[in-house]
């Protein structure tokens, strides 16, 4: 990194440049003390087709206006991620760092924003200014095909939930909406009525931990979508998972799932059972990972319930990760009941059990199943 930013300093008369990862032009690039001042004036940022920045949040406001110039010189830039670095606070002051250059980010296919290294945002807000501005700034993105938001730390006010919402449907042609937001009641509505309107949408991945349940919205939305066929769903503290199955159910195409649940602590055996049940069959799926962590209610028949729906996948399923952390009533008869069920799936090419902190599970249970994985695994790779 260092040789590449001398390179770039040095290099008055520099026009093209390419440093070549997973054969496409992609820069990493740290915007500290001059760094900004060596891209000004590089002209290869107008070739560019990949850059990922990783911005500390204390920039100058020099560096912010370089930053923008640096923006508007990316005339060919699909793939761009964001790297807030070290904040210690989510700030308009940090936002709008960003916000002026996005406007010119037109041929951007791919987005990706994240804060890196956070600490302690229980409760950060920005100014209904600020991110109306920032929302306006994403209209401009209308061949956006790829959006990943990691705003986990963010509380919006109903205004700003409502921009956002109305911002996505902008994005007419895009195909994977990934948001790790603080998901209120009324942004989860916000967002599921807005995904009919994505209609080439194939992944879906939302982050609902900080909702309790689902409603029905999010399968209604779910069954216009008829290019869906990868979705990641986060929950906690939920007692019920029956609105859950419906989504899975009503994605004709679903080739990939992936369930997390934390802290369901009301979760009980029958959920489960009535879950699996209600997915049945997904004739597409090739993938599956559901995980149960801290769902301390459930017992060997959760288990039970969900070996029987795998088996109904024993032709198609190629990949599953099942996941049971702090389950104190389950024990060693769940583990042949998983065992059991993979010697079933015929199709199995991969395959990972967590049983962490389970504690009526013995060491020689859990050390079998995974001669019975690894055996697995080395059958395929042969």
């Amino acid at each position: 990194m260092s040789v590449i930013l001398a390179v770039l300093r040095s290099s008055k008369s520099l026009r093209n440049l390419d440093i070549n990862f997973d054969k496409q032009t992609y820069y990493d690039l740290a915007l500290k003390q001059g760094m900004t001042k060596a891209l000004k004036s590089i002209r290869v940022l107008k070739s560019l087709k990949s850059l990922c920045y990783l911005i500390e949040p204390k920039m100058s406001s020099d560096e912010n206006q370089t930053l923008t110039k640096v923006f508007r010189s990316l005339s060919s830039i699909e793939r761009l991620q964001i790297i807030f670095s070290d904040c210690d606070q989510v700030t308009d002051e940090v936002i709008n760092q960003i916000t002026p250059g996005l406007k010119y980010l037109k041929s951007v296919k791919s987005l990706y924003i994240t804060f890196r290294d956070l600490e302690d945002l229980d409760h950060e807000f920005l100014s209904e200014e600020t991110s109306e501005q920032f929302v306006e700034a994403l209209k401009h993105l209308t061949n956006l095909q790829f959006l990943d938001l990691d705003f986990k730390d963010l509380c919006l006010s109903e205004t700003q939930i409502d921009k956002f919402a109305q911002a996505l449907e902008s994005f007419s042609f895009l195909k994977h909406l990934d948001l790790n937001m603080k998901m209120s009641q009324t942004l989860r509505e916000k967002i599921t009525q807005t995904l009919p309107k994505l209609i080439y949408l194939t992944r879906i991945s939302l982050n609902f931990a900080k909702c309790t349940d689902l409603d029905h919205t999010l399968s209604d939305s779910i069954k216009t979508l008829p290019s869906l066929s990868e979705i990641s769903l986060s929950l906690s503290q939920s007692s019920t998972i029956d609105n859950l199955a419906i989504a899975l159910a009503s994605c004709a195409s679903l080739k990939k799932a992936s369930i997390y649940l934390s802290n369901c602590k009301n979760l009980t055996d029958q959920e489960v059972q009535s879950f699996s049940n209600k997915i049945n069959e997904l004739p597409s799926l090739i993938q599956f990972d559901i995980r149960f962590f801290n769902c301390n209610q459930l017992t060997n028949h959760a288990v039970k319930s969900l070996c029987n729906f795998l088996q109904n996948q024993s032709s198609s399923l190629k990949k599953l990760s099942l996941g049971f952390s702090s389950s104190q009533y389950i024990d060693d008869s769940a583990v042949k009941e998983i065992t059991h069920t993979l010697k079933k799936l015929t199709s199995l090419k991969q395959a990972h059990v967590s049983l962490w902190n389970c504690k009526q599970v013995t060491e020689e249970a859990k050390h079998s199943l995974e001669q019975i994985i690894k055996a697995l695994e080395s059958s395929n790779s042969n």
